[in-house]
């Protein structure tokens, strides 16, 4: 080696400490650049940040202070002046050649352990902004070729659907592995089943192709609480987990307990369940047909049985608003009335129940009733059930809304 070669990348295995310095850095110069360089303060306090942490940490200011120490001998940090206090800034950004993308999945790896290509693209929201998977993927890859990776992929345990990737600042990769086996869901979590619940219904939503990546949103009320569980903003239900629903207060519309930002539709299910007591789940979709009759603004009046017993009545559509306003939270209130469905002009659907199962069982049946009255007006003129008939769905309608949900 001659001595006009490269400083190393990673000089030596950085210990924990050192890694969550690295990270708390690199994090706040991307998410509150406005703040950055950081104090001695302000950086203790990034490290011992009790969200988006894994491990969260107590971390005083002479660990902290001891870490940069150490990484500024390597010039992984710097040391500038300030106004009023010395700041620290990170230098990895050009020791590791790092661009937005590559940035971002780093900071992560750093500040969380292992995750998987989903996670950090759940996760990354307020660093840098991935577009689709493959363009984590490709950040991933990035940092892990050369004579000098970043990360690696760990390999999958049993069991283990996804690859999950680390970052290798504190050792190879083999070290990496062993300890990076994925954490058991924290046992303070109240809300654990409520967001599991939430979940599994709106993953078998997605299943049935009423929606596509990560349209739509689904919510139920959490047992116990005045509170709903609602999937996050933004994430593809294919990669979504457990951790990533949001629970929120129905009394102050804010997150509970939550590290990811609830669907943009959140005020329309909060006006609903606010509304309508007996309202257990509510699920929103974009499915093809209902969204036909949406953008026609035409109501799906009840043409065969279950429409009666299922919906209660002619489905609506409510008044045009622009998504996630209050405006339209309203409109769908006053077009659902104490029916289970309702069209959103342009929109979709909203569909409810007193239980997540009865909710989406009402979204696919009104996707399939929508289906066959599109169909038949390419062919003729759809009759209405008669009048004998509206009136003992009805009855049968109001009957089950009465019966405790399964």
């Amino acid at each position: 080696m001659t001595d006009d070669a490269p400083p190393a990348r990673i000089p030596r295995p950085l210990d924990p400490v050192e890694i969550r310095v690295l990270g708390a850095l690199l994090e706040k110069q991307q998410a509150t650049p406005e703040y950055y360089p950081l104090t001695l303060n302000a950086l203790v306090a990034a490290c011992n940040q009790k969200s988006n942490r894994d491990p969260v940490t107590e971390l005083s200011a002479g660990e902290v202070e001891a870490a940069l120490d150490r990484l500024r001998k390597h010039v992984l940090v710097w040391k500038t002046g300030g106004s009023r206090a010395e700041k620290w800034e990170q230098n990895v950004e050009k020791r590791w050649t790092l661009d937005g993308a590559t940035k971002a999945v780093m900071t992560l790896l750093l500040l969380r352990g292992a995750q998987t290509p989903g996670e950090l693209r759940a996760r990354s929201d307020r660093l840098h902004a991935f577009a689709t998977l493959d363009e984590v993927e490709s950040a991933l890859a990035k940092l892990a070729e050369g004579l000098e990776p970043l990360v690696a992929e760990l390999p999958r345990a049993p069991g283990q659907k996804e690859a999950r990737w680390a970052n290798l600042a504190g050792g190879p990769a083999e070290e990496v592995a062993a300890s990076a086996v994925p954490a058991p869901a924290p046992a303070n979590d109240r809300f654990r089943a409520d967001r599991e619940s939430v979940l599994f219904h709106s993953k078998r939503m997605w299943e049935a192709g009423l929606v596509v990546a990560s349209a739509g949103n689904v919510s139920a009320r959490v047992s116990g609480h005045d509170a709903v569980a609602i999937t996050p903003t933004c994430i593809s239900y294919d990669v979504m987990t457990a951790d990533q629903v949001v629970v929120v207060s129905l009394d102050s519309s804010l997150p509970i307990e939550s590290d990811f930002r609830p669907s943009g539709e959140l005020p329309t299910h909060l006006a609903v369940y606010r509304s309508r007591q007996d309202v257990g789940a509510v699920v929103h979709t974009h499915a093809p047909f209902v969204s036909t009759l949406s953008v026609l603004r035409r109501p799906l009046p009840p043409i065969i049985d279950e429409m009666m017993v299922y919906f209660g009545g002619t489905i609506e559509v409510a008044d045009y608003a622009f998504t996630g306003t209050d405006d339209l939270g309203a409109n769908v209130v006053g077009a659902l009335g104490d029916r289970a469905g309702v069209l959103l002009s342009n929109h979709g659907n909203l569909c409810v129940g007193r239980d997540l199962a009865e909710a989406l069982h009402v979204a696919l049946t009104m996707e399939s009733t929508a289906r066959i009255y599109v169909e038949s007006l390419r062919t003729g003129s759809p009759v209405v059930l008669p009048e004998g008939s509206l009136r003992a769905g009805r009855a049968m309608y109001e009957k089950r809304r009465k019966r405790p949900s399964r």
